[in-house]
């Protein structure tokens, strides 16, 4: 496998895993700034910040099961991703 296939594929991979975390971490981030916004001194900011950070922690390790369980993140987003009418309705048109 050449270096550039091999760089292309890690970087997909990449961009799929980040896709994962990216959920939970909007989440959190959303939350946390609701948090903030309501209490604004320093326990306001921690908790709003610890808020945030549980929800990366929890977008990193969705990700890493994830790609335990389907081999890669690339293979989990196209499972996500994927629709199963449309791949019917193509068989359909095939058979036909």
């Amino acid at each position: 496998m050449s270096k550039l296939h091999k760089l292309l594929e890690n970087t997909v991979e990449a961009i799929s895993f980040m896709k994962i975390v990216l959920s939970p971490l909007l989440i959190g981030l959303f939350i946390g700034v609701i948090v903030y916004a309501n209490k604004t001194d320093s326990i306001g900011l921690f908790i709003g910040s610890a808020i945030s950070v549980t929800g990366l922690v929890t977008g990193i390790l969705l990700a890493l099961w994830a790609r335990k369980k389907s081999g890669s993140a690339v293979e989990f987003n196209s499972r996500i991703n994927a629709s199963p009418d449309i791949d019917e309705m193509i068989k359909k048109d095939q058979s036909n």
